[in-house]
């Protein structure tokens, strides 16, 4: 899933928050099948700014090659568009 949260927040009007306890350690046991590509995926599609930036990418046709490799070279990941 892209942008964890983004639909419910736009439905919302706001922000989504994980609702989560982060002081229980069962929250956290399924990140720890991830490798660091995939821990690092979970963080940064939380972000605000990387959603944003990305569906900004999305609705550029054709995508701007600068745009994507600043995007790159930015958060240090790189997809499929």
């Amino acid at each position: 899933m892209l942008c964890r949260g983004a639909r419910t927040a736009a439905l919302l009007g706001g922000v989504a928050m994980h609702k989560a306890d982060w002081r229980s350690p069962a929250e956290y046991r399924s990140f720890q099948q991830y490798d660091r590509a995939g821990f690092a995926w979970e963080i940064v599609r939380r972000n605000r700014d990387y959603c944003r930036e990305y569906r900004e990418i999305l609705r550029t046709k054709p995508p701007d090659p600068l745009q994507i490799e600043s995007f790159v070279k930015r958060w240090g990941l790189r997809f499929r568009l």
